[in-house]
């Protein structure tokens, strides 16, 4: 018993850990464009939103995967440095992802298998490096960075089929953001790839000896910008 307790501490403790490391690096990857002075760099805060297309893939090949929609929207910050045609945006998004998973070996008809759907809720922080070529009021740009993920789902798990299969996912995650862009004026839109960098989550199969199937995402995204 006093061993259990020892390593459920220990879990505990290394959970914060890795938690106020993130926020670090996080923090680290935020103030890096506000080192630059006022005088030679220029601000703008706006307003972002846009819809996601997720694929799903598992560590083994157990389910079939479906394309799923989803959202995301919150501010953005740009910054544009003191050196021609590179700029850093960041972003605080509050995103819901959707996903639909097709159990092929948990349904009484293989050729009918039931759909399985759970979403995730998210507060992503993708931070961005970019390099573009402005013509008048537009332009067009490149972009590519990290992307930090912090689920706030407010549960541990979600029922996929009751007593059989649940998912949980990460508490954080990490991917990589790579896209492109147009800039019209007071408006931005963009096109991007998100790839993951590590597990989103599991589906945890309950039998004689439970199965646990690791998931991560692989996403395109379009959104549009306004700022002010």
């Amino acid at each position: 018993m006093m061993m259990e307790k020892y390593i459920d501490m220990r879990k505990k403790r290394n959970i914060r850990r890795g938690a106020w490391i993130w926020r670090m690096i996080v923090l680290s990857f935020i103030l890096y464009p506000l080192s630059f002075s006022e005088a030679h760099a220029q601000v703008k805060v706006g307003l972002r939103g846009g819809l996601d297309v997720s694929e799903m893939s598992f560590s083994n090949d157990v389910f079939k995967k479906s394309n799923r929609m989803g959202f995301f929207v919150g501010p953005v910050v740009k910054f544009t440095v003191p050196v021609v045609g590179l700029s850093f945006d960041v972003s605080g998004l509050y995103a819901k992802r959707n996903a639909e998973i097709r159990d092929i070996y948990m349904s009484a008809e293989a050729d009918q298998p039931e759909k399985l759907k759970f979403s995730d809720k998210m507060v992503l922080v993708p931070i961005h490096v970019r390099y573009g070529i402005t013509f008048g009021e537009g332009g067009v740009f490149a972009f590519a960075g990290p992307q930090f993920g912090f689920n706030i789902n407010g549960e541990d798990e979600q029922t996929l089929r009751e007593e059989v299969a649940s998912w949980r996912s990460r508490d954080s995650e990490l991917s990589f953001d790579l896209g492109g862009g147009l800039t019209l004026g007071k408006l931005e839109f963009t096109v991007c790839y998100n790839v993951p960098l590590g597990k989103a989550g599991e589906v945890k199969v309950k039998s004689a000896a439970d199965e646990v199937f690791k998931g991560t995402y692989k996403t395109w995204k379009i959104s549009a910008a306004y700022f002010f």
